[in-house]
């Protein structure tokens, strides 16, 4: 994915999570649209990318235990009767609704992909009636699925760097550095009140501290700022990626720094 794609997908995903949490509609790309996000009471239930409708039946065949010809016969039994093919195969028995998340998050990702990799409007267009899904996922859980799919090599050290910290109860997230080096996208969080939009904030200031420390001419291990909301912010090179962590009390900054400094070798 381009740096522009990358905006373009948090700048989506912001947007839905912005909405009420009642709000149901379509956040459609393009004039005329060439895909949505389809939301349902402030959550997403559906990614749709034109060219890829085939896709989403390949995934749920993938994950039911169903036989071509009955998996040709409920589709275009829903495509007559206007019903949604995966929670038909969930009420059918042929599909479980783990498995059918499972294929949902898979195939949003990938639309989102390809949706967002082409400049274009984003409009909003809310509906009265709900669509009631069986399965929908937080902006959140969709980026998180995209990076997983985009960048597995980047996400892959991310997570061995913070398994190897060991910090399940530290908001956390890492960043890497578009090309020009004028912004970061998210590789990895860890936060259970973590937010597409929060995430975009401690970029800001995560980027802000190595800036900081070559105007001073310094190189440091770590580096440790305080945000205009109080906040502190601890963050460090490894491997290429800018981690960050906003410690909640000073308990968690000593844990933070002394597993830091007991890995060691950071860059």
């Amino acid at each position: 994915m381009t740096p522009g794609a990358w905006t373009t997908l948090i700048a989506a995903l912001a947007r839905v999570e912005a909405l009420p949490p009642d709000a149901s509609g379509i956040l459609s790309f393009g004039e005329p649209p060439f895909g949505a996000i389809f939301v349902d009471r402030g959550r997403v239930c559906w990614v749709a990318a034109d060219g890829l409708q085939r896709r989403l039946r390949d995934l749920l065949q993938h994950h039911a235990a169903i036989p071509d010809a009955a998996l040709d016969s409920v589709y275009e039994r829903c495509r007559r009767e206007g019903r949604l093919l995966g929670e038909t195969l969930v009420a059918e028995g042929w599909l479980s609704t783990a498995a059918l998340e499972a294929a949902l998050r898979a195939h949003s990702a990938e639309s989102l992909i390809v949706l967002c990799a082409r400049p274009a409007p984003l409009t909003w267009t809310p509906r009265l009636a709900a669509y009631h899904p069986e399965v929908s996922f937080a902006p959140l859980d969709l980026l998180g699925e995209v990076i997983a799919s985009a960048v597995p090599d980047e996400a892959a050290a991310a997570a061995g760097e913070l398994a190897a910290l060991d910090l399940p109860d530290v908001p956390v997230a890492v960043f890497a550095a578009d090309p020009t080096g004028d912004a970061l996208r998210p590789v990895a969080f860890r936060d259970s009140a973590a937010t597409v939009d929060g995430l975009v904030a401690m970029s800001a200031w995560a980027r802000a501290l190595p800036l900081a420390a070559h105007e001073l001419g310094v190189h440091p291990r770590m580096a440790l700022a305080s945000t205009t909301t109080g906040d502190s912010v601890l963050g460090w090179w490894r491997q290429g990626l800018l981690f960050a962590v906003v410690p909640r009390d000073r308990g968690q900054l000593a844990l933070v720094t002394s597993r830091c400094l007991a890995i060691g070798d950071h860059p």
